[in-house]
């Protein structure tokens, strides 16, 4: 089914980043290469896929981001959504606080410490599959990355987090790169993402999950496509020497 133009972005910035506090006390997503912070770099590429309505889950520190995004609300309807829960809940509740309240609209969702070069995003708003999974490629051994397995058809059946592939998954399935950390969902399937959440959120243990447990749930009942995009042009920074890899690689600043 086609996915059509986004209408909104949301932004999953709540999180504590416990691992990269020896480097900085604020939030990830204020971090800043070619001096920009990765919120603005965020923001500057959907001004130019002329995307403007953004939903901001915040949580630690959530007070220098709202202050922070005070000068770009010329250019963008913001919404800023509070976890208060923030060190208790994982992203997966984050995940759900930005779509709950989103009707008829087709949704980017992203992980807000995420820094990538700007093709990588138009590609894959102009792919036009309804409900995606942006890939890209990793070592099938990593343990870090939130690895996808994609069935014959090339449609996404499971998100492997932080372990290694079982022998018994590879029967079934193919191992095809890892989640970058950017999804879409057109309106039909963003409302299907909802009723999962309802249903997840049921179990009270679930509350602390990041979002692979989620999407492994929605994937019981609707597959996704996957966006495979090879540019090596991208790190998730969760690490004090993920932030340096960032640095070198986006020291040219037209990336």
């Amino acid at each position: 089914m086609s996915f059509g133009k986004p209408h909104s972005a949301v932004f999953l910035a709540a999180g504590y980043g416990a691992r990269i506090s020896k480097l900085t006390q604020d939030p990830k997503s204020l971090l800043r290469i070619c001096d920009q912070t990765l919120l603005e770099r965020h923001f500057s590429f959907l001004k130019e896929n002329n995307i403007q309505e953004v939903r901001i889950v915040t949580g630690y520190k959530s007070e220098l981001i709202q202050a922070y995004l005070k000068k770009l609300e010329s250019n963008f309807d913001i919404t800023h959504i509070f976890c208060k829960q923030y060190r208790e809940r994982g992203n997966a509740y984050s995940l759900y606080l930005g779509i709950r309240d989103v009707e008829d609209q087709n949704v980017l969702i992203f992980d807000t410490d995420l820094v990538y070069e700007k093709s990588i995003l138009s590609n894959f708003i102009a792919d036009n599959h309804e409900n995606s999974v942006l890939g890209g490629a990793c070592a099938i051994d990593d343990l870090e990355a939130t690895k996808i397995l994609v069935d014959q058809n090339n449609l996404v059946r499971q998100f492997v987090d932080k372990r290694a592939i079982l022998k018994q998954e590879l029967k079934y399935y193919r191992f095809s790169g890892e989640a970058m950390g950017i999804l879409k969902f057109s309106s039909v399937s963003l409302s299907k993402l909802k009723k999962t959440c309802e249903q997840f959120f049921e179990e009270d243990n679930n509350l602390k999950c990041n979002w692979e447990p989620l999407l492994n749930l929605y994937l019981k009942e609707y597959p996704m496509n996957i966006h495979f995009n090879s540019s090596r042009l991208w790190v998730e920074i969760d690490t004090p020497e993920d932030f340096e890899k960032a640095k070198q690689l986006f020291s040219d600043c037209k990336r």
